[in-house]
């Protein structure tokens, strides 16, 4: 009856996409701490959804759907999403277009490149080319807590440089190593840090 390839991995998948979503409205709210923190778990769906699509007995059908959706869905919570806050913390004068520009412009290419590999069946095992996407989730909220510690001018610089600096990693043509299980709990580890920092739970944090 509907359109679409419905289990597990892609509920997880669409669930990355909706707390991407929360990110963009508290974001406009002027939440950036909760926007962070849902920005974060984005990314934490993402890492979770492919193992789990490689656990289960998928079709072929229902495997290309996924890759599909996945990097439609990454699209707008790395490459839209962080861009969006960035433009709401400051980044609003038009000479900081192009930065804008150019990093969701550099997200969509690491991604289309990924699934053209993909289908020639020319992606090596245990390596990623290119920064993925995912570590926008990690890499922006760290960043946007400059906005706590530096004078805005600072700050601001500074998410120029972040923006600068991704856009050239997604694009750059360098081995990246696949996390591993110990890797995966590392950044579970950071994703969690990070949260509690923005939800103002670790001593010392400021507000």
């Amino acid at each position: 009856m509907f359109l679409g390839t419905y289990n597990l991995p892609g509920a997880v998948t669409f669930t990355g996409l909706w707390l991407a979503l929360a990110s963009c409205f508290w974001a406009i709210k002027g939440r950036i701490d909760l926007a962070s923190v849902f920005l974060i778990w984005a990314g934490v769906c993402d890492l979770l959804d492919g193992p789990l699509a490689r656990r289960r007995k998928s079709s072929a059908t229902e495997n290309l759907f996924g890759a599909q959706i996945d990097s439609l869905v990454d699209l707008v919570s790395f490459g839209v999403t962080p861009a969006l806050c960035c433009f709401l913390l400051g980044l609003d004068r038009i000479w900081d277009y192009p930065f804008l520009a150019l990093y969701v412009s550099a997200a969509a290419m690491r991604l289309a490149t990924f699934n053209t590999l993909k289908l020639a069946g020319r992606l090596q095992a245990g390596i990623f080319r290119g920064l993925p996407v995912t570590y926008a989730a990690l890499v922006f909220p760290l960043a946007f807590l400059g906005g706590k510690l530096l004078t805005e001018t600072t700050f601001l610089m500074v998410l120029r440089l972040v923006l600068a600096g991704m856009t050239v990693a997604f694009l750059l043509d360098v081995v990246v190593g696949k996390p591993s299980g110990k890797g995966y709990l590392c950044l579970l580890g950071l994703a969690l840090g990070l949260t509690l920092v923005w939800l103002g739970l670790v001593p010392g944090t400021p507000r």
